[in-house]
């Protein structure tokens, strides 16, 4: 997806210099495909590309008007394609529609993946599954959200200096060169930086730390284009101070992440701090000899960069897995995320190791499914996704995951499950007691549960239970 919103940005802006269909075209193909990426979250891009060209396009306006025009339909067509085929296929011979409660690609995109995610909503599953004693308050949105224990080490270091250098740049637009496309990349820029900002910092609690990586690119882009006005016009005091706050910015914010955290140096944090602020320092004034002034750059530069390098250094060597992956090392809070997923590796609580990584199978049972090749379709059925995902790997069989990837689609239907038992279709059942226990309402995997237990038998293989559905009580 950000791959697809920077050849956006690309070529809209090879458009714009060189007045060439061609360009805007790809703009149209390269956000439809963001689309399809990720659905409503590859749009954040749109407004800004739209705008710039629109306005700083060389060719008149009835013929940016049509190209716009073409451009849109390109994206309409590459982003709705795919989905428009799905919706079109009759229900009963497609593939559930995962994430959605009516088997619809349309309300998957405008609800679940859509206005769910930015207003945040209790009809639908709860996308981040952390425990009350794990959310210090009801909802941390706010201007401050990226820079707290959640998320400060994914977006944090320089996102200070970014709205430093977005305000530079708005300030000093006069500065900037009219012709060459300068203005429609500075417009990107900022306006696709603040817009992703605000649309992080203020929807509902269904985040992951991963979506901060969307922030990540107009952020660099913001920060370069600030250079380069700081480049061509570090004469002016007023530059050189705006550069220095944004400087000193980045060492605060480095130093409150780095001192949030366990697991470097006591000394790194401070030391970064004094040479975030000798770097600030140096900027404002202006240096006698060029060395001097390449000195200062490189100490700034230097505070600037410490912290995120450190802690890109780190995630290397950091194994990760199951669905919300998170950067650098363990914060003193007790309550964050990364330290509710460092817990939930460690299987502690149960149920949500089982929904993030799966549930560790063992030898007896995947036996046990193993042999079931040649007698069945499915050689069980289990939620969630991630626990049916491991059984499929490791048995090398079919496995059926009831309710989808939280549990909570009304995917297979009772009728169905009961329908494929009759028929011979899935020889066993594992229960996931835990897991469904923590569901707040009623649901059609709860519905099969009850159902498989009412007229089951339950044997436990070394810890872990699983019901053989070709013997039904009598």
């Amino acid at each position: 997806m950000l791959l697809l919103m920077l050849v956006s940005v690309y070529a809209v802006q090879h458009a714009i210099e060189s007045n060439r269909l061609r360009y805007l075209i790809l703009t149209g193909v390269a956000v439809g495909l963001a689309f399809m990426t990720k659905q409503l979250q590859g749009l954040l891009v749109l407004p800004s590309v739209s705008v710039a060209y629109l306005f700083w396009g060389n060719a008149a306006w009835s013929r940016r008007l049509k190209n716009f025009a073409i451009s849109g339909a390109v994206m309409v067509f590459t982003g709705g394609f795919w989905m428009t085929l799905v919706d079109l296929i009759p229900a009963g011979k497609r593939p559930y529609v995962g994430g959605s409660q009516s088997n619809s690609v349309l309300e998957l995109t405008w609800a679940y993946n859509g206005v769910d995610r930015i207003v945040g909503t209790d009809a639908g599953p709860v996308a981040n599954l952390i425990p009350e004693q794990f959310r210090q308050v009801d909802s941390d949105a706010g201007l401050t959200r990226l820079l707290n224990a959640n998320y400060g080490q994914e977006i944090g270091w320089m996102l200070p200096a970014a709205i430093i250098g977005a305000l530079l740049t708005a300030f000093s637009w006069r500065l900037l060169p009219r012709e060459g496309g300068a203005r429609a990349l500075a417009f990107v820029a900022i306006t696709w930086f603040l817009g992703t900002y605000l649309v992080l910092s203020f929807m509902g609690n269904q985040i992951h730390t991963y979506y901060t990586e969307a922030l990540s690119a107009p952020l660099a882009l913001t920060l370069g284009v600030a250079s380069a006005i700081y480049l061509q016009h570090h004469r002016l005091i007023v530059v050189r101070v705006v550069a220095a706050a944004g400087i000193l910015a980045t060492a605060v914010c480095t130093w409150l992440i780095l001192s949030s955290v366990v697991g470097w140096p006591e000394w790194l944090d401070n030391g970064i701090m004094l040479l975030g602020a000798l770097g600030a320092a140096l900027s404002v004034v202006r240096p006698p000899a060029r060395w001097l002034e390449v000195g200062a750059a490189s100490v700034a530069v230097a505070a600037m960069l410490a912290g995120p390098l450190l802690t890109s250094a780190l995630n290397t060597t950091l194994p990760q897995n199951g669905s919300n992956p998170v950067s650098g090392q363990l914060t003193k809070s007790q309550t964050s995320i990364n330290r509710f997923l460092d817990d939930m590796k460690h299987g502690n609580p149960a149920w949500a190791y089982d929904v993030a990584f799966g549930q560790t199978p063992n030898t007896a049972i995947l036996d046990k499914l193993t042999a079931s090749s040649g007698t069945c379709l499915w050689a069980a059925a289990t939620t969630a996704s991630q626990t049916a995902a491991r059984l499929q790997l490791e048995a090398g069989r079919p496995v059926m995951p009831l309710g989808g990837f939280a549990g909570t689609d009304p995917s297979p239907t009772l009728q169905a499950f009961k329908d494929h038992v009759e028929d011979g279709k899935i020889c066993y059942f594992l229960p996931q007691d835990e897991f469904l226990a923590t569901q707040s309402k009623a649901s059609t995997v709860s519905d099969i549960s009850d159902w498989v237990k009412r007229h089951f038998d339950l044997e436990v293989i070394n810890g872990q239970g699983i019901y053989d559905l070709s013997k039904r009580i009598m």
